[in-house]
């Protein structure tokens, strides 16, 4: 009994350390397997075409970029828009009231900071972007997850950013009734010339093959627990 309850005991762990794992890739590197990318951004015509596919996909559209807050020690903080309203991305952020959520969220001069910049709901923060110094005012404060990151709305970083309505990648959940192999095929079909889409998060081959070489390490952990187990028993 001994023998076999440590057995046991090695292949629960190992398969409940595989997947914290892979959960911790999946927070880093997101929940999506492909990525549409484009040299000098994708047009918005694109993304209007998969989004209207006759395919359940879920499309996060990105743009991302770098800020500089200006004051008397400057930091360089990473900006990332998103459709803040589709995906829901404000869930973990405090307001100072409620009813300001629907109507500060599409205002030109709204971003959300993380806890870790020190600023609170309702205070001012300039921001050096392209050589241009621009006004905000922070609307949330976001956990402390999310790291040191600066958070927009896509129309008004479209703006500041000056990208004519491109984005700089797009981020597909596709459902797993295809092999992303035929997944990419499909969509390709639909895009035009220059913009490429590829797997993207765990479904890359790097990734792919570190969760493998993880899983083998706990593989031949458990087989030691094997002979450990029979010599107890024996």
């Amino acid at each position: 009994a001994l023998g076999v309850a440590a057995v046991l005991a090695i292949e629960l762990a190992g398969q409940a350390a595989a997947g914290s794992f892979r959960s911790s890739l999946e927070t880093l590197t997101g929940s999506a397997n492909l990525e549409v990318t484009a040299a000098g951004g994708i047009p918005p015509e694109v993304f209007a075409r998969l989004a209207t596919a006759p395919y359940a996909l879920k499309l996060h559209p990105r743009i991302e970029d770098y800020g500089v807050i200006a004051g008397v020690v400057r930091r360089t903080v990473p900006i990332i828009a998103m459709d803040l309203v589709s995906e829901a991305a404000l869930e973990g952020v405090s307001f100072p009231g409620e009813s300001e959520r629907p109507s500060d969220l599409r205002m030109n001069d709204s971003v959300w900071l993380s806890a870790g910049l020190g600023y609170k709901s309702g205070d001012h923060v300039r921001l050096l972007i392209n050589d241009t110094a621009s006004d905000f005012t922070v609307r949330g404060v976001l956990n402390d997850q999310a790291g040191e990151i600066i958070l927009m709305d896509l129309a008004p970083a479209t703006r500041v950013l000056r990208r004519g309505g491109r984005l700089d990648r797009i981020l597909i959940e596709a459902p797993p009734t295809h092999s992303m192999e035929e997944w990419g095929a499909l969509l390709r079909q639909g895009l035009p010339a220059g913009v490429s889409i590829e797997r993207q998060g765990t479904q890359t081959d790097e990734n792919q093959r570190m969760l493998e070489a993880f899983r083998s390490n706990l593989r031949a952990l458990s087989y030691v627990s094997l002979a450990v187990g029979a010599f107890l028993i024996y």
